[in-house]
């Protein structure tokens, strides 16, 4: 579906056959047909600063991240993305696989961070380390209005340190869609590869929420022009932030603020957040345009 541009009168349509010299086009029953507007799809998009530091439970530290949250909730913030590890941070000698860290998903943190979702109808995007089994992993976990856990994200790309503090990684790149648009999740070291955001983009996520200790911003605005998407991520080695496509920053949780709030309201039925002056749409553009099929010696 395209929305044609203000004013005009007539259409021309195009068909590219790229890469085939034996192949045949025709066309055949071309018409156009004038469909309702799409619904609005305002969202007030939150990330936060907060870093638990001292405390001697998991419970602690969760209640440390539900004050903030419910912060984004007073400010009436649609979704909202805490940090990683969110019931290991700040605990002196503790480990991500401890019995009193890992958690089940669902399982005590998101059943109280649902409390706060369903308090003030909004989505929660929130990374524990996850008990399952005998297996740890680190989880992000998308939390919908109704205070319910909706999907969940395992960390694809585990660095060395966690895999040899017994982290397991995950193995798919799974999007989820809410009332206002798909969302898909990343977590810390994934910023580090072009694959997960792109994997995310592919499947028609338009929102990447990222709790991550700590990273490169760069790369992070790079991610945002590389895909078309808006980027909202938690930090604590590195700033909360929110970016929109083209990498354009538009809010910042500073630390010296902690334990604060920031938002941005985005539109994500304006077109223009993904247009180039001279190249268009590249939301529209990049994937048709890319070449899966040309293979990466050692990668494929």
């Amino acid at each position: 579906m395209y929305r044609a541009p203000e004013g005009a009168a007539s259409a021309r349509l195009e068909f590219y056959l790229r890469f085939c010299p034996q192949g045949t086009v025709w066309w055949d029953r071309i018409s156009l047909t004038q469909v309702p507007a799409p619904p609005q799809r305002k969202v007030r998009l939150a990330t936060v600063s907060c870093r638990p530091r001292g405390n001697s439970s998991a419970e602690e530290n969760v209640e440390e991240f539900c004050r903030v949250a419910e912060q984004a909730g007073e400010k009436n913030c649609d979704i909202v993305v805490l940090g990683e590890a969110m019931t290991m941070i700040g605990r002196r000698g503790k480990n991500h696989c401890d019995p009193d860290v890992a958690q089940t998903v669902p399982g005590p943190a998101t059943d109280r961070l649902g409390e706060v979702a369903r308090k003030h109808n909004m989505y929660i995007v929130a990374c524990l380390d996850e008990r399952d089994g005998a297996g740890v992993y680190c989880t992000a976990v998308l939390i919908d209005r109704q205070g319910k856990v909706a999907g969940k994200y395992r960390k694809v790309t585990i660095p060395r340190e966690e895999l040899t503090s017994g982290i397991m990684p995950g193995d798919a790149f799974p999007v989820f869609d809410t009332d206002f648009g798909r969302i898909g999740m990343m977590i810390c070291f994934d910023l580090q590869y072009t694959r997960p955001a792109q994997a995310l983009a592919f499947q028609g996520a338009e929102i990447i929420l990222s709790p991550i200790w700590g990273g490169n911003e760069t790369l992070a605005a790079a991610r945002t022009i590389e895909n078309q998407v808006y980027l909202a991520i938690c930090g604590y080695d590195m700033r909360s932030v929110i970016y929109a496509p083209w990498g354009k920053l538009l809010a910042v949780a500073k630390e010296k603020d902690r334990p604060c709030v920031a938002y941005a309201d985005i539109d994500l039925n304006d077109r223009r957040a993904y247009r180039d002056e001279f190249l268009g749409d590249m939301r529209l553009r990049y994937f048709r345009e890319m070449r899966p099929d040309v293979k990466i010696p050692g990668m494929d």
